[in-house]
């Protein structure tokens, strides 16, 4: 249990710097796609390399390939809109956003699913809904634009469906490094066709763009994605979720420090309010099904 708290923190720290490299490769005139290309490849490589070093084989029947490559083209949308959130918001009221998909998942289980949603999950609307509705309302210097939060909150939409896609289809019996590197995969192979394979990048790639890139790649997307894997594994899901907390904490603090940004305490009360939404949701028992791995199939 300890090892998958300590797996959960490092996820959802590492999960949180996607702004702080995101950014200034914006800076450098890189657009979205080619922000997601230069992401993707390095993680994909990352990934694979290290679902071989556990012992896990890449080879993968199509019924698997088929499960992936949905998984992949949802955790797509999410990043697209989740990056075009942070040129039009803050990237601490981003993040906090997104955080909003636990309860998101809770909710379509009880209403698709017919699991009995308790108090807690109403309780946890309410205050999510009313923690947007603050940060979507917030005054001074603060950076809120309509669209922003329309593109943060459709970043939360598509992440809740790929968990929950996760959790309901064949996707759960694969070996979770082999399922994330081909999920991964499409996602770099989408960006790339996105991108007229190349011939498309836009941005300056200079020595702080490729520092950047690094960053974006291994430390927010393989490293996070692999903690995350550890720590579903060795706490599971309800523990790993409440640890997500952190992520937009991490972003609100690289927002305030680095790219100083302005924390009103209107952001603060609707950070605060989400944050215990999530928690609350994360702690009820609708949410303890979602998402929970099953025993992995062998590896054939």
């Amino acid at each position: 249990m300890t090892g998958g708290v300590l797996f959960g923190i490092a996820a959802a720290v590492a999960f949180g710097t996607n702004p702080l490299f995101a950014k200034p490769l914006f800076e450098c005139n890189f657009d979205v796609d080619t922000v997601l290309t230069v992401r993707f490849l390095p993680a994909t490589i990352l990934m694979g390399f290290l679902t071989c070093l556990r012992g896990a084989r890449l080879k993968a029947t199509r019924g698997e390939l088929a499960v992936s490559a949905v998984a992949g083209l949802l955790f797509c949308v999410t990043s697209q809109t989740l990056f075009l959130s942070y040129r039009d918001i803050d990237v601490g009221v981003a993040a906090t956003l997104l955080f909003v998909y636990p309860v998101i998942v809770a909710l379509f289980s009880g209403i698709v699913f017919r699991e009995k949603i308790p108090p807690a999950i109403f309780l946890a609307l309410i205050l999510a809904v009313g923690g947007v509705v603050l940060l979507s309302r917030s005054s001074g210097q603060s950076k809120i634009g309509v669209t922003g939060v329309l593109c943060a909150l459709a970043a939360a939409l598509f992440y809740s469906g790929y968990l929950i896609w996760v959790a309901r289809s064949r996707a759960r019996e694969m070996v979770p490094e082999k399922l994330t590197f081909y999920a991964l995969l499409t996602c770099f192979v989408f960006y790339f066709l996105r991108v007229r394979c190349g011939f498309a990048l836009h941005g300056d790639f200079t020595a702080k763009a490729w520092l950047n890139i690094a960053g974006l790649s291994l430390i927010s997307g393989a490293m996070s994605l692999g903690c995350a894997a550890q720590a579903l594994q060795r706490s599971g899901a309800v523990v790993t979720s409440v640890l997500g907390a952190l992520e937009p904490l991490t972003a609100v603090f690289f927002g305030w420090a680095v790219f100083h940004e302005t924390i009103t305490p209107k952001i603060l009360g609707g950070i605060a309010m989400i944050v215990i939404a999530v928690v609350a949701a994360a702690c009820a028992p609708a949410l303890k099904k979602f998402p929970r791995r099953a025993p992995s199939a062998p590896d054939e």
